[in-house]
């Protein structure tokens, strides 16, 4: 059994610039409280987009142990992204909107308070899926998704996001559910295909915060789910929306729920994707599941579940 806390030595990949405007001050304590506790401590701030996962290599091919990641979601899946298939041990810090990762963890949603809970937790290797398609070739820990997901992903600005949180997320559903055409995706799992016109296809059992989407989900299972809804108007989705957020979606006609180990997505109109809440590329897509492609500071099974 691999032993607790961070293997050494560790370095800190922080994005300044990531979370709501109330949480950016939260950077320089967190760095405080982590020079303190792990003393020889590298800091690395990110420096815009795609330099995290330039930093994650640089980390992995100079020796670290560990990268601890402190920013939102976007941030760890850039730092994956250079850690794919490498010895060294990936720690999420939540400074982020949503948090998804950790909260899937059961990590504290307080970052130094995070960090300590990572110092007793343990290095465990963890599925990833991997998305390949019209200008995308990446790696994602927590979802993919098409359709009228990426749509509402795709519409949110930034500087909204910044200011509501999750908040925007909840209103640009409202806004491009109203707006969006709903056409068709076909999703062949394993060989066996259905139809709808959202799709999120997950790694982790938690979506956008801490709702459950994908109740069998779990980072140490070697596939991934599909969860398919079929609506042609914003009605069948303010159904969907209640029945997600009373935990009985999985059983409501309208969503198809399947296990798999590869997933191919069509449509006959140009949409985009998104993975861990990126947006990253265009059908037609194809997502794998990769076993054991990570290794992962977790003070649990991720998820609770194995």
């Amino acid at each position: 059994m691999r032993p607790l806390g961070p293997p050494q030595p560790v370095v800190l990949i922080a994005n300044p610039a990531a979370g709501p405007g109330r949480k950016r001050g939260r950077l320089p304590a967190l760095v405080a409280a982590a020079r303190r506790l792990l003393p020889g401590l590298e800091v690395w701030p990110t420096e815009g987009p795609g330099s995290a996962a330039a930093l994650a290599q640089k980390a992995a091919d100079g020796g670290f142990g560990t990268v601890l990641a402190a920013g939102g979601d976007g941030t760890i899946h850039e730092t994956l992204q250079g850690l794919v298939g490498k010895s060294t041990c990936l720690a999420p810090l939540p400074l982020g909107t949503a948090n998804v990762l950790c909260r899937e963890l059961g990590l504290p949603l307080v970052p130094e308070a995070a960090l300590e809970r990572l110092l007793t937790a343990r290095p465990r290797g963890v599925s990833l899926g991997r998305v390949v398609g019209r200008g995308v070739d990446r790696h994602f820990v927590l979802m993919t998704g098409v359709g009228l997901d990426a749509a509402i992903v795709e519409d949110v600005r930034a500087p909204v996001k910044h200011r509501l949180g999750v908040g925007a997320y909840f209103i640009q559903s409202g806004l491009t559910g109203v707006r969006y055409r709903y056409p068709r995706l076909r999703v062949t799992v394993d060989g066996e295909t259905a139809t709808g016109t959202s799709a999120v296809i997950a790694n982790a059992r938690n979506y956008a915060g801490s709702f459950v989407l994908a109740p069998d989900a779990g980072l140490e299972r070697p596939d991934l789910c599909l969860v398919l809804f079929d609506g042609r108007s914003p009605v069948p989705y303010l159904g969907f929306a209640a029945a997600v957020l009373a935990g009985v979606h999985t059983r409501m006609p309208g969503v198809t729920v399947r296990h798999g180990r590869r997933f191919e997505i069509v449509s006959e109109a140009d949409l985009g994707a998104h993975a861990d809440g990126e947006m990253v590329g265009r059908l037609p897509l194809t997502v794998t599941a990769v076993p054991e492609a990570l290794n992962l500071l977790a003070p649990a099974a991720p998820g609770g579940r194995s």
